[in-house]
Formats: structure tokens, C-alpha cells, sequence
């Protein structure tokens, strides 16, 4: 009985490490992922860099880029300035393994 008891155990508290909390996140940079740097990152070429993971329940990367496109265009309104977006990447949820995403912008006079 007791073998079998173990692995049970074990996945009850993975499962518990694993909850998320239902509080929503009100702070202005509620859309960043909780890995990783909050904000945006500039580059030495003047350029920024957001990225990082998606929520639990997000499976597209793109999904994932669109949440960093509205906070790289919230950056730079904060600025008096335009979001001239750059490259990305992004990438699938997959067995394991959240959905990213990486976007470079500018931030440009209106």
C-alpha cells in the first residue's frame, strides 16, 4: 500500500506547487511575464527588447507578442512617443514548455 501511496503523494504536491493565484495583477506592467526582466530592456542600438513567457493557459506565442506589442505601445505613449515595432520571434506552447515571445521596438516622435 505504501508504494502505491508515494507516487500519489507526490503528485498532489506538484500539483500544489504548480496553483496559481485567481488575484489579478493591477500593477502598469501587469502584461510582463513573471520570469525574466519586468519591462522593456534597451539596447545599445537604441532599440528596446521585451520578451519572456506566457501565462499558464496561453498556447500561442503570438498571442504571447500581442500582449508585448500593447505594452512596448503603452512604453512609448508614456513617453509622448510612437511604438515602431521590430523583429520578433515567438514560439508555441508544447508538451512541458509555456509560449514565448521576444519583440524589438522603437519608440519614434509622433
Amino acid at each position: 500500500m505504501k508504494n502505491r501511496l508515494a507516487p500519489l503523494l507526490l503528485i498532489a504536491a506538484l500539483c500544489g506547487c504548480a496553483a496559481t493565484s485567481n488575484t489579478p495583477n493591477t500593477s502598469p506592467r501587469s502584461t510582463t511575464s513573471t520570469t525574466g526582466v519586468d519591462g522593456p530592456v534597451k539596447t545599445n542600438d537604441g532599440q528596446y527588447k521585451l520578451g519572456g513567457l506566457g501565462n499558464a493557459t496561453e498556447s500561442s506565442g503570438t498571442g504571447v507578442k500581442v500582449r508585448f506589442m500593447q505594452q512596448a505601445t503603452d512604453f512609448c505613449s508614456s513617453q509622448g512617443m510612437a511604438m515602431a515595432p521590430g523583429k520578433a520571434t515567438t514560439k508555441d506552447a508544447s508538451a512541458g514548455a509555456r509560449a514565448s515571445a521576444e519583440i524589438q521596438f522603437r519608440c519614434v516622435a509622433k
